[in-house]
């Protein structure tokens, strides 16, 4: 099946909306202290779908959209998977608090009625959360 941008958005929003889930309640220094490294992970694996799906953006997309900083959130994804050694969990902690919210806003104003939000809202699956704080 080919995926079209609708898809790829589809795919961001649920991204973003599970990084929002994994980082409610959660403080900066709980996410960065070792202790909370199943958070991180979440997080992180997110912060890599998001930047795989925006890739995936046609040309066409990503240009009626240029306040939207694609080369950087496609860039976090390159570090998050392939200088996996390098993350800084300080950035990680600032895309999750400010930047995947700051998207989810821009790409929900950037869809008409009728379009892939009210799919989203309806399609997504109620996600608990299972580990106690």
């Amino acid at each position: 099946m080919k995926r079209t941008d609708d898809t790829f958005i589809y795919d961001i929003l649920i991204a973003a909306d599970s990084v929002r889930d994994y980082v409610r309640g959660v403080t900066r220094e709980t996410f960065l202290s070792k202790s909370d490294a199943m958070v991180q992970d979440a997080v992180i694996r997110q912060v890599g779908i998001i930047g795989e799906a925006a890739s995936k953006l046609s040309p066409s997309f990503r240009a009626t959209h240029p306040t939207v900083p694609w080369g950087q959130i496609i860039g976090m994804r390159n570090i998050v998977i392939h200088q996996y050694w390098e993350v800084n969990l300080d950035v990680v902690w600032a895309a999750a608090t400010q930047d995947v919210p700051a998207l989810a806003k821009k790409l929900s104003a950037a869809l008409s009625g009728g379009g892939v939000r009210e799919r989203f809202v309806s399609d997504r699956p109620t996600r608990t959360r299972s580990r106690k704080r």
